[in-house]
């Protein structure tokens, strides 16, 4: 609902309760767990912020395709987070580098794809473009 929210709606206040109660969870499970150094516990925690805020920024300005960088950024640095914290394998970060390379492969082939289409309309086609992310 990035790109078409109501704000302070219903869906908007769950949506905001929600991605807090979760980063607040995530933060308070790895100061118990203590699984990462404390330099790692605090750089995800500010770079999922700071990309969010950045997102907001793009969003009340309309300029959407920063504002999708930016929000892919920050939910696939939320998604680096949990992974690194509760994924248990020797092969960790080999597939977190499979997986980075894949996911932005992907979004930037479709990124590329409709700012190059002159006839792509973000208003017609938001919610396929949400299911292909």
């Amino acid at each position: 609902m990035w790109k078409n929210y109501v704000e302070y709606s219903l869906l908007w206040k769950l949506d905001i309760l929600c991605a807090s109660v979760e980063f607040i969870l995530l933060i308070i499970y790895f100061a118990f767990v203590n699984i990462l150094s404390w330099k790692i516990q605090i750089l995800f925690p500010f770079c999922v912020a700071i990309c969010y805020l950045i997102a907001n920024i793009f969003h009340v300005k309309q300029m959407w395709h920063e504002n999708t960088w930016f929000h892919i950024i920050f939910r696939y640095v939320g998604y680096l987070w949990c992974h690194v914290g509760l994924v248990k394998t020797k092969e960790l970060y080999a597939g977190i580098i499979f997986l980075s390379c894949s996911y932005y492969f992907y979004i930037f082939i479709l990124m590329y794809l409709s700012i190059n289409n002159e006839e792509f309309d973000m208003d017609k086609k938001y919610w396929m473009s949400v299911y292909k992310m």
